[in-house]
């Protein structure tokens, strides 16, 4: 609900002022609702949720302005924007890396240590695991068994690509199974936005050239 209340403030001021540029409507998107949607994030969030991916959609469709009946893929797809469950894989790993660089008396590392003893010892998957899993399929397996410092100016760029290749072959391949964006797929490039959307237009521009991508704009026949 907080989340939804930080979007409509987004909105609201981007009717205001006739829509909002890609690089002013994405910053205030990752400032004002991401810190509060993705909050908890690091410890409880391996998984997708809902209610993430909604708010995540909705503020999407609201700058594209496109209607609620338009394919959800489609829409995902259209804004260089990344999923929600792969911004909390970074936050988890951003908190396994404040672990590793805590000192050891304090409660929060020792309940760590605890955590990845378990872990380790294959007694039960923890959070550890969780964080293993982000490092291995991205190609970082070292970094997390080395369990020491390691520099995140390094790790992020890395893990954001991997999972930037991730999120464009699972929008591409469900694109192609849906039958209302048949025609969308054959002109569809998934490794990068579209120029409208980074292109200075405005917002009635940009809703219309949205509605004709994604086959959702009424069209007329006049007879007679």
């Amino acid at each position: 609900d907080t989340a939804g209340r930080a979007l409509g403030a987004i909105i609201t001021k981007m009717i205001k002022n006739g829509g909002f540029p890609y690089n002013v409507y994405s910053l205030l998107y990752n400032t004002c609702l991401t810190s509060v949607s993705d909050y908890s994030g690091p410890v409880t969030v391996y998984q997708k949720y809902d209610s993430t991916l909604k708010i995540h959609l909705r503020a999407i469709r609201a700058f594209l302005g496109v209607p609620k009946n338009t394919c959800n893929v489609g829409v995902l797809s259209e804004v260089d924007l990344m999923l929600p469950q792969y911004r909390s894989c970074i936050q988890m790993v951003r908190q396994y890396h404040r672990m590793v660089c805590m000192d050891g008396s304090k409660l929060t590392k020792q309940i760590y240590t605890w955590d990845r003893t378990l872990n380790d010892r294959n007694i039960v998957n923890t959070w550890s695991n969780e964080v293993k899993s982000i490092f291995s399929n991205s190609g970082l397996l070292a970094t997390f068994e080395a369990n020491s410092p390691f520099s995140m100016d390094l790790a992020v760029p890395t893990l954001k690509s991997s999972f930037k290749v991730k999120q464009q072959e699972y929008l591409s391949s469900e694109c192609a199974e849906m039958p209302k964006l048949r025609t969308f797929v054959l002109f569809k490039e998934f490794q990068e936005p579209p120029a409208y959307i980074t292109k200075p237009l405005a917002f009635h521009q940009r809703r219309m050239v949205a509605k004709t991508r994604l086959g959702c704009l009424p069209i007329r026949l006049e007879t007679g």
